[in-house]
Order: C-alpha cells, then structure tokens, then sequence
C-alpha cells in the first residue's frame, strides 16, 4: 500500500513519522505547500517522494491511504480531491471542518463512497481512556459530570479533543452551551490567520450531564479533567502523567447519593501518557483493518459545540443543539 501525507506541520511531521513505521506501507508521499519546509524534510526522509501540490501528488502516485494534516478551514476540499482520485482510506485530522456545510458534506462523501474516513480524535485510541470508558465508569456508576481545565486556549484545536471524548465516554448528545469566549485570547501561538480564543463555558448533554470548561490564555496549567459520577470520580492530569479514582466502598454505594461525608477510597490507575504517535498510529492501523475509531459523523458532533460556543458569545443568549446555524463559519484551528 502506499500512503501519502498532506500538510507538513507539527502534527503533519507526526502522521510522516508514524506511516514511516507501519509495516502494511511500502512507500510514502507526501506533500506541503512550503519549499522551505520541503527542503529540510528531504534530508532526512530521503525514502519519500515529497510535492507542493496535493492535487499532483493524487494524479501521479495513486495512494491509497491519506493523511490530511492541514488547517480546519481546507479539510473539505483536499478530502473530496482524494475520494475523487479514488483513495481508500482517509485519516483527516481534527476540527473535521470550519462550518457544519463543510462537515455534512464530508460525512456524505464518507457514506456514498467506496472510502473509509476517519476523523483523528486520538484519544478513542489510547487505551487508557478505552479503559475508563469499559472499566472505571462503572466502578463510579456512570459519568455525571465533567470538568476540563488547560492553559493556552484554543477551543477549537484544544477543546475539540474533548468534546468528541465527552460523547465518546458518556455515549450521549450535546443539548444546550452558555459561556464567553476567552477575553485574554491575544491572536494564535503560531502566527496564523486564525481566530480560536478558549472559553469558560457550560455544556449540557442528555440525562442532565454537565460539562464545565476552562480552556483560557490566562492559566499556565496542562490538561486537566475530571469525571464524576454517582459513587466517585475519575482524575485525570494529562501533563502530570497521572490518573487515579475514588469510590465509594460497596456497602456505601447503597447510600443516600447527596451524602458527600461518605469515606471515598483512593485507586491510582496505569496511565500512558498522550503519545500522539501510538495514538495516531492506532488510528490508522484501525482504519486500513476497517474499523474507524471516530466517524466523520463524530467529528462533526466535537466542532459542533466550538461553533456554539461561538454563536453563544456573539448573540449572548443560550445556544441549543442541534444548530441551525449550518454556514456560520469560524476560522479554527
């Protein structure tokens, strides 16, 4: 098989990195829009085949699999250029799209396609949050909250992650989202023309869970969450490797559940950390096998709640779900 990846960034250099290490590839592609970025890249990846042009890239070396590790905004069209030049197997990266037009038409082109496509939520791939899910939420009797906290903004590249993890872990839908945008968002870290501030915001899901957020400038802290539920919680602190819950004993788990002098008793749990490597490989490999860990359906219910957020703030009201809002487009990353 051969696989080609488009969009040479950080998370690009990941994706190159990894299919360089899948077996099931026998040769590699890939493609970047900067010829300084090229230049560098060709000294040490003199195995791959590199072009400026995706479009080239598609017409001449015929992948089979494709990464598409660009910028939210240009998803869409490098994705229908692939299924049209008859790819395979897509793996597209995270926000899916800008705008829910975007993102329908990508789910539709993954339905009446002979493709499959994924979309890169890549926590679905660790096997530490596989293990939360299957495991430890039943220790605490299901999820009815979450709490996420982190550092440097960014509601779209950050927050995406976690709200495709929140639907992932609670299998439920977002209803309802009131907040403000991050009033210390001071442009993007890189320089872009994007436009992504964190937030302080409130989510609500079906069976009245709740999801409070806080992905703001103003922090200096890594990613932080916690999970609770009827008999316990689940901490998770992503920068400082570490996880662990705490349960109500048996016999208190027939208790009165408002009773919070309950004794809780402490597990620490076997965390990986975030390898966005192993996760991203995970993903692929799943893909190529036919099993896509997150739909393009899933990915467009994690931008979904960003482009709320950002109505929310705009018109300051409540925003519920599902939008109606289908073109309104914000320029994430």
């Amino acid at each position: 098989m051969k696989a080609a990846i488009i969009g040479l960034g950080a998370m690009g250099k990941v994706h190159l990195d990894t299919v360089c290490s899948i077996s099931d590839f026998d040769s590699v592609v890939a493609c970047d829009i900067s010829k300084d970025n090229l230049n560098l890249l060709k000294e040490k990846y003199f195995q791959v085949t590199f072009y400026e042009d995706h479009k080239l890239l598609f017409e001449k070396e015929k992948p089979d699999y494709v990464s598409v590790v660009t910028l939210g905004s240009s998803h869409l069209a490098i994705v229908k250029d692939a299924v049209q030049s008859g790819v395979k197997y897509i793996l597209c990266e995270k926000p899916i799209s800008t705008n829910l037009v975007d993102a329908e038409e990508i789910v539709s082109l993954s339905k009446n396609n002979d493709v499959k496509i994924a979309i890169n939520h890549s926590r679905r791939g660790m096997e530490f949050y596989q293990s939360v899910k299957d495991k430890f939420l039943p220790e605490i009797g299901g999820v009815k909250s979450f709490f996420f906290s982190c550092g440097g903004g960014r509601l779209g590249s950050v927050g995406v992650h976690l709200f495709d993890m929140f639907r992932y872990l609670s299998d439920k839908e977002f209803t309802s989202a009131y907040g403000v945008l991050d009033l210390n968002y001071s442009g993007d870290h890189k320089g872009r023309d994007v436009f992504d501030p964190g937030a302080s915001v409130l989510y609500m899901m079906e069976d009245n869970i709740r999801c409070y957020m806080d992905v703001t400038d103003d922090i200096g802290t890594g990613v932080f969450l916690v999970i609770s539920g009827p008999y316990g919680r689940i901490v998770v602190n992503e920068g400082a490797n570490y996880a662990f819950m705490e349960c109500r004993s048996k016999e208190d788990k027939e208790k009165r559940l408002g009773q919070y002098t309950l004794p809780l008793i402490k597990t620490n749990l076997d965390y990986i950390s975030l390898d966005l490597r192993n996760a991203t490989k995970e993903m692929i490999e799943s893909l190529i096998k036919g099993d896509i860990l997150c739909s393009t359906n899933d990915g467009l219910k994690a931008v979904e709640p960003v482009l709320a957020m950002h109505l929310c703030s705009k018109d300051k009201k409540v925003v519920t779900f599902p939008l109606k809002e289908k073109d309104f487009n914000v320029n994430i990353t």
